[in-house]
């Protein structure tokens, strides 16, 4: 399963756990579908740093499922 902790006066926290000890990858879209960023992480991966205040689409893929997620950025 992948668990996500939203910390929105911070940064984003996404928590991935499962087999595959935690490998996943991740896809960042703004809401109306244009890709902002990509990458892979493992067990853990703090993100939202350079991200603008809006609405955005955090797409995480680990062993063979794939989860969205709707983020809100202050």
């Amino acid at each position: 399963p992948v668990l996500i902790y939203n910390f929105i006066v911070h940064n984003y926290v996404l928590y991935a756990t499962g087999r595959g000890v935690g490998d996943f990858d991740y896809t960042i879209l703004i809401i109306s579908g244009e890709l902002i960023s990509t990458g892979t992480g493992y067990e853990s991966l703090q993100l939202g740093n350079d991200l603008k205040q809006g609405v955005y689409l955090l797409k995480i893929q680990q062993d063979n499922s794939t989860k969205v997620f709707k983020v809100y950025k202050n």
